[in-house]
């Protein structure tokens, strides 16, 4: 039998771990006043958007949203993201590391009342309170929050006093399962890829109801890491155990 020196299995074993598939995506996308994917009162009619980012890291234990709100006057004095109700509604014990605080009874359906001026559907969401002015112009806020909750596409409202801004699609149905965004999803997790960014203004274009929308979390849990394939498998165990093989000799030396 011909024996591989101790350094070949070492650098077989790095081999094997750096061929083992992962799987990281970000997705990316944005709507604006400008572009009418937002609806805006007084000073939030014209210079507001709302860029979003939702990633998931390849040893990630949770799917990462970030929200950057900017204005070009007036502050921010809390935004509601909406997240899935249904049989299994998403909860405070599905958020983590929130930039912003969440109150206990945060999470609920909102709906037109006194407390929401110019909102005119209903939709069950998390409500985070902006406790801080950056002051500058324009004025710009980013929330953040973990979540085992993977992405769909859903609304979200926003205000100060009586000024008021939400997206273009608040009153529409928001998009079902669409074959751009889980091709994007199912292909990272089947084959392990690494998709550096998805920007949604690839996948669809301006006011197109995708656009119309922005991602926020899902009743769907985060999926478990990648499982190897069959060769990857095979490799990692063959170099670990030539390398058990190789150390043992050494000691016994």
């Amino acid at each position: 039998m011909v024996r591989l020196p101790g350094r070949m299995y070492l650098v077989l074993l790095a081999l094997a771990l750096v061929a083992t598939p992962v799987w990281a995506v970000t997705f990316v996308g944005s709507l604006s006043t400008g572009d009418g994917m937002l609806v805006g009162s007084s000073h939030w009619g014209s210079g507001t958007s709302l860029a979003y980012s939702v990633s998931r890291g390849a040893t990630d234990e949770y799917w990462h949203y970030t929200y950057t709100f900017t204005a070009a006057q007036h502050g921010l004095s809390n935004i509601i993201f909406e997240v899935s109700e249904g049989s299994d509604p998403f909860t405070h014990e599905n958020l983590f590391n929130a930039s912003d605080a969440v109150e206990s009874d945060g999470i609920k359906l909102y709906g037109p009342s006194p407390s929401t001026p110019g909102l005119t559907s209903t939709f069950y969401g998390a409500k985070f309170e902006i406790n801080y002015e950056p002051g500058g112009t324009p004025r710009v806020y980013v929330i953040q929050f973990d979540s085992d909750r993977m992405p769909m596409w859903g609304d979200f409202y926003a205000k100060n006093g009586q000024t008021q801004v939400y997206n273009a699609g608040m009153a529409e149905l928001n998009p079902g399962v669409d074959p751009g965004l889980m091709e994007k999803l199912t292909w990272g997790m089947d084959a392990g890829h690494d998709l550096t960014v998805v920007d949604m203004a690839s996948l669809y274009t301006i006011g197109s109801l995708q656009r119309r929308h922005l991602l926020v979390p899902d009743t769907l849990v985060f999926p478990p890491p990648p499982i190897p394939e069959p060769l990857t498998v095979t490799a990692l165990l063959l170099s670990a155990a030539g390398l058990g093989r190789y150390l043992r000799r050494r000691s016994a030396l």
